[in-house]
């Protein structure tokens, strides 16, 4: 629910769609929540898909970026209940996620619960803010943050840029 990270959603799934099989692309979490229970349960859902579904997530991502309605999106990308329930769950009691958001105590600058699914990531890049954009190891800019400009940026990492890189 994170308004920047769903802008890069968008454009990230056009890229991801034309170059997924000549890259490694994924989406990881920053390590803080800024957007109430809402953006910790989505990133909970999104994180799960992934994990137990990766096939799948691209048609789940697409749907909820532009409609916004998880449960929808989930049947329509035939997500099976029961194993994103098991996933949220296990990943929830995992990292503390619910026992962090409930515990004030805790959060960040007092003001943003931690989200430490990916923490490790977050030190290892510096990431300071949603959304981050790894590629090749090196922290980049997209901005604006388009499909075009994405796919543009992507496409100068490769040493011979493929083919889609010209669509």
């Amino acid at each position: 629910w994170c308004p920047f990270g769903l802008q890069i959603e968008k454009a990230y799934l056009h890229v991801y769609n034309l170059l997924s099989d000549k890259s490694d692309m994924g989406i990881y979490f920053v390590d803080y929540i800024l957007h109430e229970k809402a953006e910790v349960d989505e990133n909970l859902r999104q994180y799960c898909i992934q994990e137990e579904e990766k096939e799948k997530y691209p048609a789940y991502l697409s749907c909820f970026t532009a409609s916004g309605d998880y449960q929808q999106c989930l049947g329509e990308a035939g997500i099976s209940q029961a194993a994103l329930e098991n996933c949220t769950f296990e990943t929830d009691r995992d990292y503390n996620i619910t026992s962090f958001y409930n515990n004030k105590n805790t959060w960040l600058g007092g003001t943003s619960p931690q989200f430490n699914l990916h923490k490790d990531l977050n030190e290892q890049y510096g990431v300071t803010g949603s959304p981050t954009i790894v590629i090749n190891d090196e922290v980049v800019v997209v901005n604006p943050r388009s499909p075009e400009n994405f796919k543009n940026i992507v496409c100068q990492a490769f040493e011979n840029p493929p083919e889609e890189c010209s669509q």
